[in-house]
């Protein structure tokens, strides 16, 4: 196990990812109307510096009729 330590002038990347369940979706902003867009927070102690999220284009879903 580490010292759960950060030491200073490091720079790390947090990667999130979503896995869902076939059938299911979901939007970043701007989302279509009628739907919320996922938001993401990361927080930390006093100190810590946090650069812009980067983040996929969102794109609209088709479902089908049939």
């Amino acid at each position: 196990g580490g010292r759960c330590t950060i030491r200073q002038g490091v720079l790390r990347k947090l990667l999130i990812r979503f896995e869902l369940a076939d059938g299911l979706h979901i939007y970043g902003s701007p989302a279509p109307e009628g739907m919320v867009p996922v938001s993401i927070e990361v927080t930390g102690p006093a100190g810590l510096i946090f650069l812009p999220l980067e983040s996929p284009e969102t794109t609209s879903l088709e479902l089908s009729s049939e």
